[in-house]
This record gives C-alpha cells, sequence and structure tokens, in this order.
C-alpha cells in the first residue's frame, strides 16, 4: 500500500496531512530529476537524441510500453515508472538490511 493509501486510510486526515504528503512527492520527483539530469551532463544535444532513440520502447522488467515523456526526460530508462520505483524500494530495503 502506498503512503498517501496508508495516510487516506486513517481517521483523521486534514488537508496537512494531504500537504505534507504533496511536499514529501514533488521533492522525490525533483531528486530524481535532478539525478536524471547527471546522467546526460557533458553529453551534446545529438548524443542525447541518440541515446533516447536507442532507449527501449517496452520496459526490462513488465514488458509495457515505456511512457515517450520518460524517455526524453530520462535517456536510456530500461524500466517503466512503476517496475522503476519498485527496484528503488527494493534496493532500499535491501541497504537498511544489510546492517
Amino acid at each position: 500500500m502506498s503512503y498517501e493509501a496508508e495516510l487516506m486510510d486513517v481517521d483523521v486526515y486534514d488537508e496537512t496531512d494531504h500537504a505534507q504528503w504533496t511536499d514529501l512527492r514533488i521533492t522525490a520527483e525533483a531528486i530524481h530529476a535532478e539525478r536524471s539530469k547527471s546522467r546526460t551532463l557533458g553529453m551534446t544535444p545529438e548524443q542525447i537524441e541518440a541515446l533516447i532513440a536507442n532507449s527501449p520502447i517496452d520496459c526490462k522488467e513488465c514488458m509495457d510500453p515505456i511512457d515517450a515523456r520518460r524517455r526524453v526526460l530520462q535517456p536510456g530508462v530500461q524500466y517503466c515508472t512503476d517496475c522503476q520505483e519498485y527496484l528503488d524500494r527494493k534496493k532500499r530495503v535491501n541497504g537498511f538490511n544489510k546492517h
């Protein structure tokens, strides 16, 4: 269950909770976008276009189509948004359990 779904499942849910959830989501998206930019830093526009053109159209994990906007914003992406989020969560959980 997502954090937002858990949040809405509680008895006391107000605008402050929603605002905090929205802030967390926007911050996470901004961090992800900045990290993506660093992958193409120093590349020429032609190199970035070639990377986008050679990016897979289907997700490596679930084989569903990867959104074209995602492929443009994150050249070289291999996974759809859902699969990438799942893999990131799995990596964080496994990283925390290694200590």
